[in-house]
């Protein structure tokens, strides 16, 4: 089998190309590229590999920019230290999500998942794409947050979802804000646990600390260095949209 790696990290680079053989010796490294220009530029050209393993942020950007430019002919294994890109991997063909400094095992495990898929679809290579897509999006379907249950000193109130503008991961905890600003206390602090949890249709991570919902968007500004400033109804202090997430953020919103 094929394999073509995305890593900007030489070490990185080759400890993965040192257990992939040591789990499978037949396995071919078809390229190891390490930047964004690069991935573009090796994409643009037929490609025949039959897995691609990527880490996300690169030195000159983040990948999901250069995987906009081209096409990406087989499904993805992410390699990365950051685990808030799970929507964005997902939605850009990927089969595995495996977080720095992952062990054999791992890696192992994340090979045996595209293996098991490849053999219960059509061996044409194209049917196997669309249907490991399909596969994942029926097993990843479930039924998102609705309302939550906050607990205050006089009793419990239900927030519904579709009344919160933003999560924001603070000193004193995880809050939402209500389209009037209000702030709600949330019993888990855990922001990418959160995020799974809502339709990434309706809400996105702009940031570390930060959830919007697309319908509290009042205007978006450019920042500079990439970065976007977003204004909030009912909110005067503006939320910032990091410089590593503003191309997911921008097809998010063209949704």
């Amino acid at each position: 089998m094929k394999i073509g790696i995305i890593e900007d990290e030489p070490l990185a680079a080759k400890r993965l190309t040192s257990l992939l053989k040591e789990i499978d010796p037949m396995i071919e490294i078809d390229f190891i590229v390490d930047s964004i220009s690069s991935v573009v530029q090796k994409f643009t050209n037929e490609i025949s590999i039959e897995l691609l393993l990527s880490d996300i942020e690169l030195l000159d950007g983040n990948v999901f920019s250069a995987f906009e430019k081209v096409d990406i002919p087989c499904p993805i294994i992410f390699t990365t230290a950051y685990d808030h890109f799970l929507m964005e991997a997902f939605n850009s063909k990927g089969i595995g999500y495996l977080l720095k400094p992952f062990e054999k095992k791992a890696l192992e495990a994340a090979l045996n998942k595209f293996y098991q898929l490849k053999e219960n679809f059509s061996p044409i290579q194209a049917d196997i794409l669309s249907q490991l897509q399909s596969s994942l999006s029926d097993n990843s379907k479930q039924n998102f947050k609705s309302r939550f249950t906050i607990k205050r000193h006089d009793g419990i109130e239900l927030l519904k979802v579709e009344n919160i503008s933003y999560f924001r991961l603070e000193l004193s905890g995880l809050q939402a804000f209500d389209n009037q600003s209000k702030s709600y206390p949330l019993s888990d602090d855990n922001l990418t646990k959160l995020e799974l949890q809502l339709n990434p249709q309706h809400f996105f991570r702009l940031n570390r600390h930060e959830i919007i919902a697309i319908d509290a968007i009042e205007k978006i500004t450019p920042l500079g260095k990439d970065r976007l400033e977003v204004s909030i109804k009912s909110r005067e202090k503006l939320l910032t949209c990091s410089a590593s997430r503003t191309p997911s953020f921008k097809q998010w919103l063209d949704q």
